[in-house]
């Protein structure tokens, strides 16, 4: 009998650890641009690569320090939110893809945008 396995077996081969996945800015003034750092870590026994990083938003762009990571390795991902057009409570996320077991890992970003007062 032949039992067909995933390259990617839960607790073998890369694995990567996020020292943060949600970043709070609380309140802060419409038409700035933030930035957020998420620290992660290949905790595994074999390099992981970082396959995507998906904004669910056009005002999110990323910087990603470096693709690959061998075990040990550190490396992190700095989301850039434009908050051009926002106003109120936002919760913004983004997806990263890697080849690890757990395929996907998911950041978030959390504001309120408030609107500053015009002093006449």
């Amino acid at each position: 009998m032949v039992v067909a396995q995933s390259p990617k077996q839960q607790g073998s081969g890369g694995k990567l650890k996020f020292l943060n996945k949600v970043h709070d800015f609380g309140t802060i003034y419409r038409d700035t641009i933030l930035s957020a750092k998420y620290t992660f870590v290949n905790v595994g026994t074999e390099p992981v690569r970082i396959e995507s990083v998906h904004p669910d938003c056009q005002c999110t762009k990323y910087e990603l320090s470096r693709p690959e990571l061998m075990p040990g390795d550190s490396a992190y991902i700095t989301l850039f939110l434009n908050t051009e057009n926002k106003l109120g409570p936002q919760r913004i996320y983004s997806v990263v893809k890697a080849d690890t077991y757990e395929r996907m890992y998911k950041l978030t970003l959390l504001v309120d945008v408030d609107v500053p007062l015009e002093i006449e």
